[in-house]
């Protein structure tokens, strides 16, 4: 697969649905409001589907609509959440120069670096379990997919 196949490949996925394509306005709006620069691949994803879920699974974007649906599946929510979220102080903080692009189901995020972290554009799995300790990390957001769900 070539490096944004993946974005053709999740609409295969078993019961997969997507929520809206977002525009320059909605993309504006989440990186102004987490103060991120999003990775190029991202933007992608959100002007393709805005987010979606599949088989249990979820990436979270911009949601097109209201209630309890945005609250699940906004990026901007679900990561200031995160970011103000009260942990032990033996936890590390969750980053603030990423955002959650999923919920791990065990406990945890992974997350997408963006403009300021070392590495934009790669995803890393922080767990709870592990005091947000980085658990296992993908080059790019496609390389994550492709492993994770498309295999």
């Amino acid at each position: 697969m070539e490096d944004n196949d993946w974005l053709e490949a999740l609409a295969d996925l078993p019961e997969f649905e997507s929520y809206g394509a977002s525009n320059d306005e909605d993309i504006a709006h989440i990186q102004n409001e987490l103060q991120l620069e999003l990775p190029s691949s991202y933007v992608g994803f959100l002007r393709k589907y805005g987010c979606c879920d599949w088989d249990g699974n979820a990436v979270y974007g911009y949601y097109h609509g209201e209630g309890e649906l945005r609250e699940y599946y906004d990026v901007v929510i679900r990561t200031k959440e995160a970011w103000n979220d009260r942990f032990p102080k033996t936890f590390l903080p969750v980053p603030r120069n990423s955002l959650v692009l999923m919920s791990y189901g065990g406990g945890g995020f992974y997350m997408l670096a963006c403009g300021s972290h070392p590495s934009p554009g790669s995803v890393f799995l922080i767990l709870t379990e592990t005091a947000h300790r980085i658990d296992d990390e993908w080059e790019s957001i496609g390389t994550f997919i492709k492993e994770e769900f498309l295999a």
